[in-house]
């Protein structure tokens, strides 16, 4: 397995060992929200994944592979959790989250504390409060699925949770950073 997808199961398995078992819609929320997290601090996505606007959510695109299709992955890749339908599940802990950073793994524990109490509906319906995918309303209207631009995590959005507010020149300083790490990317 390579290391994206790796570290992909990780954030995966990291959330879900929380309870146990989770929604895939509420696991692919947190995640969502962890990455905006991160990148407005940090510059980067915890995932590293390409999202795309679709009807019911903004989508990290390898990370819904993922979580959908597990019994596919494990023909090559021993996976820690199962798919049950709509559920994953653990069905093997995982004790050393070693692809992961410790404040990937703070980011993560923010939004889990501050977003799990919420169902899967009510995640669905904050994030088509966010920016990123009200910018591509439209477009997911006609289309399946829209490939959203990484730039627009960095703004704020009207009806955004209070845990996204991070002052404008730290916001701005990670910007800049991302941009400069993608323009010279590979």
């Amino acid at each position: 397995m390579n290391n994206h997808t790796n570290k992909i199961v990780q954030v995966i398995a990291y959330l879900l060992q929380k309870e146990g078992q989770m929604d895939y819609l509420k696991i692919i929320k947190l995640i969502f929200f962890a990455d905006k997290l991160h990148i407005k601090k940090y510059w980067r996505l915890i995932t590293d994944d390409s999202y795309y606007a679709m009807d019911k959510w903004p989508v990290a695109s390898l990370t819904l592979n993922i979580i959908k299709e597990p019994e596919q992955l494990a023909e090559w890749l021993e996976l820690p959790f199962t798919n049950d339908g709509y559920d994953l599940r653990v069905i093997k802990p995982i004790n050393d989250f070693d692809r992961l950073s410790e404040v990937e793994k703070e980011t993560l524990d923010l939004i889990y504390a501050r977003f799990n109490q919420y169902d899967q509906r009510h995640l669905v319906s904050l994030t088509h409060n966010y920016i990123e995918w009200q910018n591509l309303k439209q477009e997911v209207d006609v289309m399946s699925r829209v490939q959203m631009d990484i730039k627009d995590f960095f703004q704020d959005s009207e009806n955004q949770d209070p845990i996204f507010n991070i002052p404008k020149e730290e916001v701005d300083l990670a910007k800049d950073l991302y941009l400069e790490r993608e323009q010279y990317a590979i």
